[in-house]
């Protein structure tokens, strides 16, 4: 069985969660929340500090561009609370790279994420059970044109349950939340969802990362709200699910 990230919440600062300070720490923001969401596995947390990294490496040059005069500080502060040491970041920098298409790549790892939230909404929206659910899912990429499904995959019911269900349920809000949103195209092979725009402008609600968050908290306490027929348990459990802390 998939341990859970030994730590399902991430601290942030209240003032970034409810003020605007810039795409730079903006970034930062977003790139912790998305780095669980394509790496939500205990063992896993060594890819979600080299996906921080890039983000942070990204965030830094425009954060110098923005605030040349407290960037170091900045930096500093950033750094130190990620890593521990500048060393620690840059031997970590070094390292951060992922393959480019294929297993481990971060589009294929955002692939499990998306059908994961699908099958959430799925759930929600009809009540059927998971593997009902699943079934309907894989019909219906199988159902699509060959060039669309060319560099995708189309796991079978049992497998979307096991291995894509099942690691990323602690993080299935979120991605079910991103389906409410579009982003724009990647940089540096960062995911930036603190450009989130929401999909529906008469929608109320913030775009970017904290849109994403909102969401996705409204999404957990509907499903916490759910029971699977089965088991009696609730759909998501909101202590095993990932969720922010201000502080």
């Amino acid at each position: 069985m998939e341990q859970l990230p030994p730590d399902l919440t991430v601290s942030f600062p209240r003032y970034f969660y409810e003020n605007d300070y810039g795409s730079g720490i903006d970034i930062i923001c977003g790139s912790f929340i998305y780095s669980h969401m394509i790496f939500p596995r205990a063992n896993e947390n060594g890819h979600r500090l080299r996906y921080q990294a890039l983000a942070i490496k990204t965030a830094l040059k425009e954060l110098e561009q923005q605030d040349p005069k407290n960037y170091p500080e900045i930096m500093h502060v950033v750094i130190k609370e990620t890593f521990g040491t500048h060393s620690t970041y840059c031997d970590i920098l070094t390292q951060a790279s992922f393959p480019s298409k294929g297993d481990g790549s971060l589009q294929s790892r955002a692939w499990q994420g998306i059908l994961t939230g699908q099958i959430l909404q799925g759930v929600l929206s009809t009540e059927k059970t998971l593997e009902s659910v699943a079934a309907s899912l894989n019909q219906a990429l199988l159902m699509k044109p060959l060039e669309e499904r060319a560099d995708i995959s189309c796991p079978s019911a049992d497998n979307l349950i096991k291995n894509y269900w099942a690691p990323f349920k602690p993080v299935a809000h979120l991605w079910m939340a991103m389906q409410s949103f579009t982003l724009p195209e990647e940089l540096d092979g960062i995911v930036r969802i603190d450009k989130a725009i929401k999909n529906e402008t008469q929608v109320v609600g913030r775009d970017g990362w904290k849109g994403i968050v909102d969401e996705a908290e409204s999404i957990l306490h509907m499903a916490a709200g759910l029971q699977r027929k089965q088991t009696h348990k609730k759909l998501l459990d909101p202590e095993k699910s990932f969720r922010l802390k201000l502080i």
